[in-house]
């Protein structure tokens, strides 16, 4: 695993702080594994992502069924 972030005292200031990094980090790394536009997936509401990705998933069912 690549060393990923590190700050002169070792930690984050808060566990909030360090909450809210691995939200955005783990956003960023699928974003990135599917290839998807990452600032797209941070920009897009979290609702507006699951539905396109029900749809896309219907769609490429359907290609496989049809």
């Amino acid at each position: 695993m690549t060393k990923v972030r590190q700050k002169v005292s070792g930690s984050f200031r808060t566990e909030t702080g360090a909450e809210n990094y691995c939200i955005l980090r783990t956003v960023v790394e699928t974003a990135r594994k599917q290839s998807w536009d990452v600032l797209r997936a941070l920009s897009t509401s979290p609702v507006q992502l699951v539905r396109e990705l029900n749809t896309l998933h219907q769609i490429q069912l359907d290609s496989v069924a049809g």
